[in-house]
C-alpha cells in the first residue's frame, strides 16, 4: 500500500480517463478535440491499445503532442463481447494509480464523445447509480463466473449498463483495486469470460462494497443523428456513444 508522501510525489490529475482504442488515428484524434474541448478540468487521458493502433500512435505520436494522453505500455489484441474489454480497462486504472495521484476515473469507449462542459464545480453533483438487483442479467449469465458465485455466496447484489460513462471518486477505485488484488481468482476469470464483463462486474463490485457508483452517461443507446444529441444536452449527463463513422465525424463537427 502506498504512503501519503509517495501521493504527492506523483503528478496530480483532476481525472483520468480511460479509452479502449481499436478505431484508426482519425477517429483518435477527433475524439481528443472533443475531450480537451469539453473537459475543463487538469486531466490524463490513458489509451489501452490494440497492437496495431499501439504502432500508429508511436508513428504519429507528434500528431499527439497538443494532448494529454498516453498509452498504456502493454498493448493486447481485444475482442467484443469477451472479458479482454474489462482487462483493458482494469489495467489503465492500476497503471494509473501505481502512477499518478488523481480524484476521479472516467470510463470511455472509442465511440464516445462528450457534448456538455464537465468542469470542477459540476463534476461534484454528478449523479449517482444505486439501483441493484437480485439476479444477474442473462446476458452475464455463464457457468463458472466467479464473481457471480462470490455475490451469491455474500447474498449480495448486482448492478449492470453501459461502461461508458462511469466514473469513480478515490474511494471508490480503491476499493475496487483492493477487491481485485484480494480476489486475483476472480479478476482473471473476469478476463476469461465470453460476456461483456465490462458491462457488470465494476457495476456490481461498486454496489455491494460502496452501496454507488457515478455515471455521466446514456445508456447502452447509440446515437446515429444530430438532433437526438442536441435534445441531450439538456439533460443531466455529459457523454454518448456515436452510431457509425459518419455520424461521428458529423457530430463531432458539431460539437
Amino acid at each position: 500500500m502506498e504512503n501519503d508522501n509517495t501521493d504527492i510525489k506523483k503528478d496530480f490529475y483532476d481525472l483520468v480517463i480511460s479509452i479502449n482504442v481499436h478505431k484508426d488515428i482519425n477517429f483518435l484524434l477527433k475524439q481528443l478535440e472533443n475531450i480537451d474541448k469539453y473537459v475543463k478540468l487538469k486531466y490524463l487521458v490513458i489509451l489501452n491499445c490494440n497492437k496495431l493502433m499501439a504502432k500508429k500512435f508511436k508513428k504519429n505520436r507528434k500528431l499527439f503532442q497538443k494532448f494529454s494522453v498516453i498509452i498504456h505500455p502493454n498493448s493486447f489484441n481485444k475482442k467484443k463481447g469477451t472479458g479482454t474489454l474489462l482487462k483493458g480497462i482494469i489495467m489503465n486504472l492500476t497503471y494509473a494509480k501505481s502512477t499518478y495521484n488523481f480524484n476521479y476515473f472516467l470510463i470511455l469507449t472509442s465511440r464516445t464523445i462528450f457534448y456538455n462542459t464537465l468542469n470542477k464545480e459540476n463534476i461534484k453533483h454528478i449523479k449517482k447509480k444505486k439501483k441493484k438487483c437480485n439476479k444477474v442479467g442473462r446476458h452475464f449469465y455463464v457457468k463458472n463466473n466467479k464473481l457471480v458465485d462470490h455475490i451469491k455466496k455474500i447474498k449480495g447484489y448486482y448492478s449492470s449498463g453501459a461502461s461508458a460513462g462511469i466514473v469513480f471518486n478515490k474511494k471508490i477505485y480503491n476499493t475496487i483495486i483492493n477487491f481485485l488484488t484480494k480476489h486475483p481468482d476472480i479478476r482473471d476469470n473476469l478476463f476469461s469470460l465470453n460476456v461483456m464483463a465490462e458491462e457488470f462486474a465494476l457495476q456490481t463490485i461498486c454496489i455491494n462494497y460502496c452501496k454507488y457508483y457515478f455515471y455521466i452517461g446514456n445508456g447502452i443507446k447509440n446515437i446515429s443523428n444530430i438532433k437526438d444529441l442536441n435534445k441531450l444536452r439538456k439533460k443531466n449527463s455529459f457523454v454518448c456513444k456515436i452510431n457509425t463513422k459518419i455520424c461521428y465525424f458529423k457530430a463531432l463537427d458539431i460539437v
